[in-house]
């Protein structure tokens, strides 16, 4: 296999796993979110609904670190998940052998696995998700970091 062959391979089993990550990560989060936005008032200010927010963000991380590290494919380790204020990030390492190429197309498509889940509702009440991508010890190099607080 080609070396240009093996590359395009490892992209596309790191997008598969991205895909499985955001799915169930998507589910946990908005659920709760939405779970937590009801049970407030119709329309919260400010504080009350970052409150909210971080409460359904916390719970939400609470139950994904039970299932960590959890190894999304040959490529890709789901290892942390992280709470501030309104914005979750979510840490993967990228096993040996494997790169990312063309990080702007990465990152354009794990936006729109995001936008076009129940993630987007978070998103669109105010949460932030942080996708932080690093290369596996012993490097520990961060590769790409990106944030997503807005969908079209």
């Amino acid at each position: 296999m080609t070396e240009q062959a093996q590359l395009q391979a490892s992209q596309s089993k790191i997008k598969k796993a991205v895909s499985i990550a955001v799915a169930v990560v998507a589910a946990i989060i908005a659920g709760l979110i939405a779970k937590t936005v009801v049970r407030g008032v119709m329309t919260p200010g400010p504080a009350d609904r970052a409150a909210m927010i971080n409460r359904g963000l916390m719970e939400g991380a609470a139950q994904q670190r039970r299932l960590l590290p959890q190894k999304l494919d040959d490529a890709t380790t789901f290892t942390e998940i992280h709470v501030d204020g309104t914005t979750a990030e979510y840490r993967y390492l990228i096993g040996a052998g494997y790169e990312l190429q063309n990080f702007a197309a990465f990152e354009r498509g794990v936006r729109a696995k995001v936008c076009a889940s129940s993630m987007k509702s978070a998103v669109e009440s105010g949460a932030s998700f942080v996708y932080t991508y690093s290369a596996a010890p012993p490097s520990n190099r961060q590769l790409l970091s990106f944030r997503i607080s807005s969908c079209p």
